[in-house]
């Protein structure tokens, strides 16, 4: 059990894994989407991972705690360290006071980065680059 749900903080929810396809509905249904991972030096050279691309591309407001280069920080959305217990509770609270137009720049911003920087024909066009320098 999470320390959230034992201190029954309201309006926080934490679900069991999802299949893959399920997860534009879960994000459609969610008002922000929250993700966290250790922080390792290896991720000084880059960290991927899938979720924040969905997250972005669904244009919720998103908070990544783990304070390393990523999209989340490149989309102007909230990154912020780990185990900053204090901060991610101040930008949860600043997200549910959002006005529509704010969630809506949020919005635009995740998905022009998601389209200009973050497209399988730009990564891949990219790495070939990369390969072709080597």
């Amino acid at each position: 059990m999470y320390l959230a749900e034992k201190l029954k903080v309201p309006n926080l929810k934490f679900f069991p894994a999802i299949d893959k396809h399920l997860i534009p509905k879960a994000l459609e249904l969610s008002s922000a989407a929250v993700a966290a991972h250790e922080e390792l030096p290896i991720y000084q050279y880059g960290l991927s991972m899938n979720k924040l691309n969905d997250y972005m591309a669904s244009g919720k407001p998103t908070v990544f705690a783990c304070n390393v280069a990523n999209i989340v920080k490149d989309a102007g959305h909230f990154s912020i360290a780990r185990d900053d217990v204090k901060k991610m509770s101040s930008i949860i609270k600043k997200i549910k006071n959002l006005s529509s137009d704010e969630i809506k720049t949020l919005s635009t911003q995740a998905k022009e980065i998601m389209r200009r920087d973050y497209n399988y024909t730009i990564i891949g066009k990219n790495y070939v680059h990369m390969l072709e320098t080597l």
